[in-house]
């Protein structure tokens, strides 16, 4: 025991003469806390309903703190406002941040990208054969300081296309004013539109171009043991395939609707059908983004330079001279149709880009602009193009060249024919649910109600109860079986059009209703209505859920005024939430302000029989307790002009 005690004060006496660098903290230059700046991006990074940090980066972010000594605190705000933040030292650390020369001279990156993505172009159906040369001269909404408004800029300027650009704080703006028509299209990553253009009425386009990655950043000489350590973390996931990054890739990519929707029992045939479709997706997903990773080593090694769009975009790219001749075909083309290169230069495309049935001089002679063509390639497989040409001319109008744009659209006509196949299969398999629901419910309510007037006094207080609540859950499923079965007959039935007066139909819905009416006290002021064209029975139903649901939610006073092409709806009930204007059209969806019994299906029909002559419904409120006012908008060929009543 003596012996050991010289040992022990060697050891001590070697311990403090240790150099001070060898016992320093390795994080002693970063605060615990790091400060990451967020903007809405969804689902990579955004502030969710409950004001939490959520996406891909945040759920990443969070896991990595497990390890690390650091926590994270999420700074929400714009893109631009981030930026602008992590200069100013205000922030530590910005996320999904696309790299570019200019941006590397002012900030640090991480070496392992989080995910690859595509810029696209968006706009209003009604320009869905729009190509980029349309775009000269046009007004063109990104969002500002975005690579993807960047590279659609500099894209554009390489095809000698200049379009008036506007800029917008966010994403949304964006498609915001693409829907108003403030601009002809706007620019958004493929992922962003794709999840968000059926909100605004929006289409993807076929302009497609410079794929990206998005990585983690910093302010140059800052953060680097940060940005160290998550480049560890993702290299170390990424050689997993079961990995919390792939998990979280996988939830994320999924769609929020597939994350948070409950399946019904009687969908989950129809639902297996979709999940193999989702899957064979999410495949080639995988597929194209190890394409993308290929392209994007290359691009790195190369000072991360993009070449031209001609050489490198995803659509087939041809220039004719005036006799029909190809001059140049662009590297994608040439893939596609595996020519090599310069195959086909001096020679006519037709029989080999074109097939021999679309009659492709006639076309040119008759300037014709778009359409689309039937291939069988060398593999054996049909594959369709469609063909955007763009004339180019000389100082006299003559034809000097063709620009000829085509895009693959065999997989997207596959999918439409699928999916119009599924919803068919859906919509008959919740006529044929509805239907035979009806006999059993309609037994159990009238047994029920049996058993409560015959046989009530044999039943204890408890028993009475469960058999009253029996007979109103049982009424109340058959009112949301006949909501379900008006719903599929909406699709399954013609409209039979006549033309009336809508204040006719008002004063029958009020006579038909006179006794509730009389009952809650209610008054229908009604104005000079139009006269339309319309189905009848389907847009009384409208009226009629309209007004029942004033009543039901203690309005007094309904008026129903009528101004150019809309019809207002306006009540002094209970008013709706501002969080709720949105949601009270989605099946099952019924504000719970009073012990009003409705299945929430009312609205769903107004919307959809709207929807189907062509308009459009919406709903406003100031509040809780300052009434509602729906608005319905009807197309010019509803209207018969201005014959009113």
């Amino acid at each position: 025991m003596m012996k050991a005690v010289p040992s022990a004060i060697i050891l001590f006496l070697l311990f403090l003469a240790l150099p001070l660098p060898l016992l320093a903290d390795p994080y002693s230059d970063i605060d615990k806390t790091v400060k990451v700046g967020i903007f809405p991006f969804e689902p990579m990074n955004f502030i969710d309903e409950d004001g939490r940090a959520a996406g891909l980066y945040p759920d990443l972010l969070r896991e990595m703190s497990r390890e690390e000594p650091w926590g994270f605190v999420f700074v929400p705000g714009s893109w631009a406002e981030g930026l602008e933040r992590l200069q100013t030292e205000e922030i530590d650390l910005m996320i999904s941040v696309a790299y570019s020369e200019e941006r590397d001279e002012i900030l640090d990156f991480n070496t392992v990208s989080v995910i690859e993505l595509w810029s696209q172009v968006f706009t209003r159906p009604e320009e869905q054969s729009i190509n980029i040369n349309d775009l000269a001269g046009q007004r063109v909404a990104i969002m500002a300081k975005d690579i993807n408004g960047q590279h659609y800029i500099d894209t554009a300027a390489e095809l000698g296309i200049e379009s008036i650009i506007v800029e917008y704080p966010t994403h949304s703006d964006v498609f915001e004013a693409v829907r108003k028509g403030e601009v002809l299209a706007g620019v958004a990553p493929q992922h962003f539109g794709l999840r968000h253009a059926e909100q605004y009425d929006l289409i993807p386009s076929s302009i497609l171009f410079s794929p990206f990655s998005i990585y983690f950043a910093a302010k140059e000489g800052k953060m680097a043991d940060v940005l160290r350590h998550i480049d560890y973390h993702l290299i170390e996931w990424k050689e997993q395939k079961d990995s919390f990054y792939y998990r979280t890739l996988n939830f994320w990519m999924t769609g929020k609707e597939l994350r948070l929707v409950v399946i019904p029992p009687w969908l989950i045939a129809a639902l297996a059908v979709l999940f193999i479709m989702a899957v064979l997706f999410f495949l080639f997903v995988i597929v194209l983004r190890h394409q993308v990773n290929l392209r994007t080593g290359e691009l790195i090694i190369q000072k991360r330079q993009y070449e031209s769009l001609v050489k490198y975009a995803s659509t087939i790219i041809l220039r004719l001279n005036s006799s029909g001749e190809v001059i140049t075909v662009n590297r994608y083309g040439e893939e596609f149709f595996s020519l090599k290169q310069g195959q086909l230069k001096g020679r006519n495309p037709v029989g080999t880009i074109f097939s021999e049935e679309c009659g492709l001089s006639e076309r040119l002679k008759k300037n014709s602009d778009n359409f689309v063509d039937r291939l069988i390639l060398q593999e054996g497989r049909d594959s369709f193009i469609q063909w955007n040409l763009k004339y180019i001319r000389d100082d006299s109008l003559n034809l000097k060249e063709t620009l000829c744009i085509g895009t693959d659209i065999t997989e997207r006509l596959d999918i439409e024919k699928n999916l119009k196949e599924t919803n068919e299969q859906l919509e008959e398999m919740v006529y044929i649910a509805s239907h035979d629901l009806q006999v059993p419910l309609v037994s159990m309510n009238g047994y029920a109600g049996e058993l409560l007037e015959n046989y009530g006094d044999r039943f204890d207080e408890e028993g009475l109860f469960c058999l009253e609540r029996l007979q109103v859950n049982s009424m109340r499923m058959q009112k949301l079986v006949h909501s379900l079965l008006d719903l599929s007959r909406l699709n399954t039935e013609k409209k039979n059009i006549s033309r009336f007066s809508l204040n006719e139909l008002i004063g029958k819905i009020e006579n038909d209703m006179a006794i509730l009416l009389e009952q809650e006290k209610v008054k229908i002021h009604c104005g000079s209505l139009p006269v339309i064209s319309a189905d009848r029975a389907r847009i009384e139903g409208v009226f009629r859920n309209l007004i029942l649901n004033a009543v039901m939610y203690e309005g007094k006073n309904v008026d129903i005024s009528a101004l150019e092409n809309r019809v207002l709806i306006k009540d002094d009930g209970l008013g709706i939430p501002s969080s709720q204007l949105e949601k009270i059209f989605k099946p099952g969806e019924r504000l719970k302000m009073n012990n009003s019994e409705g299945v929430g299906m009312g609205l769903t029909f107004s919307k959809k029989v709207i929807a189907q002559h062509g308009g459009t419904i919406s709903a406003d409120s100031a509040g809780e307790g300052r009434g509602s006012t729906f608005t319905i908008e009807f197309p010019a060929a509803v209207l018969s002009g201005d014959d009113h009543d």
